[in-house]
């Protein structure tokens, strides 16, 4: 995928703990910040947190380690989504 100029990519990580809005909320905000990050999605219903990020800018393993440090606990499995 491109937006402008830059590459982006889309990843979805299966995430526990997810209880409700304010749960999902928390863990799509741990990320806005993360340099790379342009836009998450969290659902609380379906237990995923959906990131795009410019792969340039950083590697998925720096979004599970972000989420690891705001209390949250990941599925061994993410999907990319193309």
């Amino acid at each position: 995928m491109t937006k402008g100029n830059e590459m982006q990519d889309e990843i979805c990580l299966i995430v526990a703990g997810l209880h409700d809005d304010g749960c999902a909320r928390r863990a799509a905000m741990a990320l806005t910040g993360v340099h790379g990050v342009l836009a998450t999605r969290a659902s609380h219903a379906s237990g995923m947190v959906a990131v795009s990020y410019d792969p340039a800018e950083l590697v998925p393993a720096m979004l599970v380690e972000r989420l690891e440090k705001a209390g949250f606990t990941l599925a061994d499995t993410a999907v990319d989504i193309e």
